[in-house]
């Protein structure tokens, strides 16, 4: 059974990346999850004769390669949205924020009218 490859064309027009950006990560996990398939009917079709080869080892480590290309794509992917939608302030990921950074809402944008870049307390900012 080959890994199916996800569709996440709904996060075109997300705000702050071009659509060109997306299709070219697009592209990239189309080929790590392309590859993976690959690597999994090679390992197969091996004989048995052929585990614990070199042969073997380095489909093995490319099988893994391929994997995590797959799934940190897929796990940034799963993360962007279109509509932000803030943590809950008792969840580890905000406390945790808050702690570091003294706020949660210092790493938000600013509405201003120039369009600029978040930055942490104590840096300069500057405009994009």
């Amino acid at each position: 059974m080959a890994y199916e490859q996800k569709n996440f064309e709904h996060l075109l027009g997300l705000p702050r990346f071009s659509d060109t950006l997306l299709k070219n990560h697009f592209a990239l996990y189309s080929g790590y999850v392309k590859n993976f398939n690959a690597l999994v009917e090679i390992i197969r079709n091996m004989g048995a004769d052929k585990y614990g080869t070199p042969e073997f080892a380095e489909v093995n480590r490319r099988l893994g390669w391929e994997f995590n290309g797959v799934r940190m794509h897929e796990l940034y992917f799963e993360n962007l949205t279109k509509s932000y939608k803030p943590p809950d302030q008792s969840s580890r990921i905000y406390t945790k924020i808050s702690e570091v950074w003294d706020s949660y809402h210092i790493l938000l944008p600013r509405k201003t009218k120039e369009k600029r870049i978040s930055l942490p307390q104590g840096t300069k900012e500057r405009k994009t």
